[in-house]
């Protein structure tokens, strides 16, 4: 009975492993989508500077440092817009598991995938959708209370560097308030990461 026990929990983390490794592979290509436009975004912004739309230097000098994740504005038609369907129930799967398993467990298994981490960083910073924003804000919840009380930090789980990087990080983050609808449960979400992080 005991081995049937061990084999039904190894099984349970190769199961966990393939649907991480599933799920990150849809994130990615969101992600990769995402940065398209983003980009194109920037570029338009830059434009915009370059033709004295935006007169105050310094305003467009910290624009241009910082990406603050602007979701206004239109896309031109040649970079498809990601069917955020998809990368949403990729990233509530994650968010799911999170809750449902072992969060240490669940942390090993989505760190052990190349980018992850960092593709759920960009989608919560940069997507247009506020379910996925929203689902990504509490995928880092629920990664900040796993760390929470161990010798892990924000720093070594999302792989900052330095302060610069984790500045950078907390400045991202407050940059989803500038978003076009911020839900209330996104607010408290934010809030309650912002409060981990400092």
């Amino acid at each position: 009975m005991i081995q049937i026990f061990a084999q039904a929990g190894k099984l349970q983390k190769e199961d966990i492993a393939r649907t991480v490794s599933f799920t990150a592979a849809i994130i990615a290509e969101h992600a990769t989508q995402t940065s398209k436009i983003v980009e194109q975004r920037r570029r338009e912004a830059a434009e915009a500077t370059d033709n004295g739309m935006i007169t105050n230097p310094k305003a467009a000098e910290f624009l241009k440092a910082i990406d603050l994740g602007e979701s206004s504005d239109e896309v031109e038609e040649e970079i498809e817009t990601p069917n955020w369907n998809q990368v949403y129930l990729a990233v509530l799967c994650i968010e799911n598991l999170f809750a449902t398993i072992d969060s240490k467990a669940m942390l090993v298994a989505v760190k052990s995938q190349a980018g992850l981490l960092e593709d759920i960083s960009f989608l919560a910073f940069h997507h247009d959708n506020c379910w996925v924003r929203l689902s990504t804000q509490r995928i880092f919840g629920h990664i900040f209370a796993t760390i929470n009380g161990t010798k892990q930090t924000a720093a070594t789980v999302f792989a900052l560097d330095s302060f610069i990087d984790l500045q950078k990080f907390l400045y991202q983050m407050l940059s989803v308030f500038n978003c076009a609808f911020v839900s209330q449960d996104l607010a408290k979400q934010l809030v309650k990461n912002l409060v981990f992080l400092t």
